[in-house]
């Protein structure tokens, strides 16, 4: 049909877990990559995938300095798309500019992807591994003990980037970014 398309293949043994794939599908489209078809083939899960011709949140940055208008509607288009996972019983845990997918320009429409590492918000703070981006971890994600509040850490680390033109950790190792988090 000529359309362009993504197949997101998952590793050998790798699975999205069911609980987190059902909760996926109570986000509003509106606010996440919308998944057209999954299952497993040669024993390896996929996903086919809306293509996203604008790229990604980073690719834009690369390539423009947002003003204040489009600081404003990425704040309210991530705003919205952060509490429509939450409401959907989830957190994201790796927000970052790379997983966030540019629909159209004008007007910004903005869409999260990449849940590999979603968690399931049973509680008001879930104990899970620490598996995450280290340069939009919030602080609590060192203990593995987190909540909705860290998918927020990483939506203002993304608007603080996108005000600056760089991240501010850009310049540090690795145990500097921990010691940082851990400390101040």
């Amino acid at each position: 049909d000529h359309q362009r398309y993504v197949l997101k293949l998952y590793r050998h043994g790798i699975r999205l877990k069911t609980e987190i794939a059902q909760r996926l599908t109570k986000i509003p489209l509106a606010h996440r990559v919308h998944v057209l078809e999954s299952g497993i083939m040669s024993e390896r899960q996929y996903e086919l995938m809306e293509y996203c011709e604008q790229g990604s949140l980073r690719q834009y940055l690369q390539q423009e300095k947002p003003d204040n208008a489009v600081l404003r509607a990425i704040l309210l288009e991530l705003d919205g798309a952060v509490s429509s996972v939450h409401q959907a019983g989830l957190l994201h845990r790796d927000l970052k500019p790379e997983n966030i997918l540019i629909r159209t320009l004008q007007p910004l429409d903005l869409i999260l992807t990449d849940f590999g590492i979603a968690s399931a918000l049973d509680a008001t703070q879930k104990l899970t591994g620490t598996a995450r981006t280290l340069h939009y971890a919030a602080p609590e994600t060192l203990s593995g003990v987190i909540s909705a509040k860290a998918d927020y850490w990483a939506l203002g680390m993304i608007l603080l980037e996108a005000l600056t033109g760089k991240h501010p950790f850009n310049q540090f190792s690795e145990a500097v970014i921990l010691h940082q988090l851990a400390t101040r």
